[in-house]
């Protein structure tokens, strides 16, 4: 596994400075203990001050092939070149996550309802999601908008652990080795309060 990197640790400091991240309601803990059996964080205030951890794991593995698969721009075939490995490795954690599910939950298929070109936009919405929740400081102004798209997915309460779970391990599985106890122990704090808070809009809208 590797080091957390010292700038991960620097930017960690610099956050907790700051105004630091709400403490979770009881509403909340309460989704979390019916809902994520596998992310039991109940902490108060622990749910986001890892944040820059997880971010700065997002930006070093994963966010330059994001901006590359979605980008519509022509580049040179140096370029191309240069960005192969990256490319492939966000292909990998799209990979790595279906398989997981298609292994460990089959009853969400019919969500993603096994169609390459469905699920490849599902994986640019979760991207793209971790990338707002990663920089945005109005992450909670974020969620009405977000529980509507995961109505029209027909996602239920009852996916939010599974899915989870296929994250931090399609993560994990394409990391190329820059992975940590601490590293994981961010984003899963990280999916806990998102979670939490997306479950408690979930149950207001249903």
């Amino acid at each position: 596994m590797g080091a957390v990197p010292s700038r991960l640790k620097r930017a960690s400091r610099r956050y907790l400075k700051g105004r630091g991240p709400k403490r979770l309601t009881r509403e909340q803990q309460h989704m979390i203990k019916q809902y994520l059996p596998d992310f039991k964080y109940y902490e108060p205030a622990t749910g986001l001050h890892r944040r820059p951890i997880a971010s700065s794991h997002w930006e070093s593995v994963f966010r330059r092939s994001s901006r590359f698969s979605d980008s519509s721009t022509v580049i040179s075939h140096s370029s191309r070149s240069s960005h192969a490995s990256i490319e492939c490795r966000i292909r990998q954690l799209f990979d790595a996550f279906y398989i997981y599910l298609d292994h460990n939950a089959p009853h969400l298929k019919h969500v993603f309802r096994a169609s390459l070109h469905v699920r490849s936009k599902v994986l640019v919405h979760i991207s793209a999601g971790i990338r707002f929740l990663l920089t945005s400081e109005k992450m909670e102004e974020k969620m009405t908008e977000l529980t509507k798209i995961h109505a029209r997915f027909g996602v239920e309460k009852e996916f939010y652990n599974p899915l989870g779970n296929a994250l931090i391990h399609a993560m994990k599985e394409t990391s190329d080795g820059i992975w940590s106890n601490e590293i994981e122990d961010a984003w899963r704090r990280l999916f806990t309060h998102c979670s939490a808070v997306l479950l408690v809009y979930h149950g207001q809208a249903a």
